[in-house]
């Protein structure tokens, strides 16, 4: 099925991140998405219709899809084929999107779709895909599964606007407090704090970010299946996610706090 777009916005909230194939002009480009830099989409050159358009095919990319592309588990047609639809634009000299379409994944056509042999080839890519490999490529942090026996204590934080949680378990070997959040939708991580951050967090004396890093040199994350169960296990050092870190000016704000919120600072002032 093929539903022309008259209202198309998704173009206009992404950002170019880098172009992965170039010969005389872009052909594969990666985007991200301007409000969650952990959606990824790429840009396929497919058409043109010399001073007219050039098109393109706009398709999802999760980032553990990333990795194993770039591992050569998976090619460009099984990236494609992971969504149920994809859309084509038209742009002008200008990058102007001049008119869109929605098409079912099984209705592109044949020679708008790259080989079954489209693997990833250094050889063949630009310089921007090594960059994009060394933010994503996980394989040396993989752990068999997580050495904690956590248990759930509750809910601390919630953003009520994209309905996310923060939460809060104990490793009930260790005694030790955990954190757990969702980094994207098939993935969460988990980091160690110990008692008295936690108080210095509720009293503003820490932002978010000195609260993660003053107790971790490594924090574990964790990739979702398809029936949301842990499936994949990382240890990783914290360097290397610098970049997804919050603010050193992000501190604590009650509106996010939740019951157990008030439960867990009562604990740890040892009120009743």
């Amino acid at each position: 099925m093929i539903t022309p777009l008259n209202n198309f916005t998704l173009h206009n909230t992404l950002i170019h991140k880098g172009d992965l194939i170039y010969y005389e002009g872009a052909m594969l480009s990666h985007f991200i998405d301007r409000d969650d830099k952990h959606t990824h989409y790429f840009y396929k050159w497919s058409d043109v219709e010399i001073n007219q358009f050039n098109r393109w095919m706009i398709f999802k990319v999760s980032e553990i899809d990333l990795y194993s592309f770039f591992n050569k588990e998976l090619n460009l047609l099984d990236l494609i084929y992971k969504n149920d639809k994809v859309y084509f634009i038209d742009t002008d000299d200008n990058i102007e999107v001049i008119a869109a379409y929605e098409y079912k994944v099984d209705d592109i056509p044949d020679d708008y779709l790259p080989s079954t042999n489209s693997y990833y080839d250094e050889y063949n890519y630009e310089k921007y895909a090594k960059e994009l490999i060394e933010k994503i490529n996980l394989i040396d942090y993989k752990i068999e599964s997580l050495p904690l026996n956590l248990e759930f204590q509750g809910n601390i934080f919630k953003d009520y606007d994209v309905d996310v949680y923060t939460e809060h378990y104990i490793d009930k070997n260790t005694n030790e407090h955990y954190i757990g959040c969702e980094y994207e939708y098939d993935s969460w991580t988990l980091y160690k704090v110990d008692a008295e951050s936690l108080k210095q967090l509720f009293n503003k004396e820490i932002s978010a970010y000195e609260f993660i890093i003053k107790n971790n040199s490594h924090i574990y994350m964790i990739y979702k299946d398809e029936n949301n169960q842990d499936k994949d296990f990382y240890y990783i050092p914290i360097e290397l996610l610098e970049d997804d870190m919050p603010s050193n000016k992000l501190f604590y704000d009650d509106k996010y706090s939740t019951n157990y919120t008030e439960v867990l600072i009562n604990k740890l002032y040892n009120k009743e």
